[in-house]
């Protein structure tokens, strides 16, 4: 990791070629467990669509909320049902035995975030975890899912 000082210096065209190179690195370290694809979690409006279009754009292909020939992103995936609204659910993709990895993003900017979440996305919650969708505010909502 470079220090914050010393990206300041740095220009951006070579800082966004050195985080090319570091994603490179690290997704090559996961595909010497002899992986083809990948499997990214997390928490809804974490930033799942935002890491399969970087994932896109250094020419892998990882669905979001499908899966795609590098594997897939999808915060639907932290569930144990067999039916999720949108995309495959883990249970569909679990014989696969792709490595996962769990993407956290800032609890005060996810929280936020989720204030943007659907209807269908939080009635699908309700039933995973102990949020009432009638009587809790969106920001609740938010805090007890984060």
């Amino acid at each position: 990791m470079i220090s914050k000082e010393v990206k300041k210096l740095v220009p951006v065209s070579i800082r966004n070629l050195y985080r090319e190179l570091e994603f490179r690195y690290n997704y090559r370290a996961v595909r010497k467990r002899n992986q083809e694809k990948i499997m990214i979690i997390g928490c809804g409006r974490s930033g799942t669509t935002y890491t399969s279009k970087l994932f896109k754009s250094f020419g892998y292909e990882v669905g979001h909320e499908r899966l795609g020939k590098n594997g897939i992103s999808s915060w639907m995936l932290v569930s144990d049902q067999t039916q999720v609204p949108i995309g495959p659910s883990f249970k569909d993709l679990r014989s696969l035995e792709l490595p996962i990895v769990h993407q956290v993003r800032h609890p005060i900017k996810a929280i936020s975030s989720l204030q943007a979440t659907g209807h269908i996305s939080w009635k699908f919650l309700a039933s995973e975890i102990a949020i009432n969708y009638e009587k809790d505010s969106k920001v609740l909502r938010g805090m007890k899912y984060w």
